[in-house]
């Protein structure tokens, strides 16, 4: 798939969202979101220094952002990144 095209679907991902989202920078270690269902809140915590936006930050950005829409929509266990056995 294009940068283009993920993009695209990155921003629709996140126009989804219906809980309050903040963005914080991080020192260092990947892209990541936590959401918090008690405060019914997601943190985007982006690293100080943006690798390019190829496809592959694209796609790792729409992953945690499918995980914030789960957390709301279906369940509060896909808060997080937990391992799944087999997975």
């Amino acid at each position: 798939m294009k940068t283009k095209q993920l993009k695209n679907l990155t921003k629709k991902a996140r126009n989804e969202l219906s809980w309050q989202v903040r963005e914080e920078e991080q020192p260092s270690g990947p892209l990541r979101i936590y959401s918090d269902p008690v405060a019914r809140t997601h943190a985007i915590f982006l690293p100080l220094e943006h690798p390019e936006g190829g496809p592959d930050q694209e796609l790792a950005f729409l992953h945690e952002l499918g995980h914030a829409l789960l957390c709301e929509r279906v369940h509060p266990f896909f808060s997080s990144g937990f391992p799944v056995a087999g997975g």
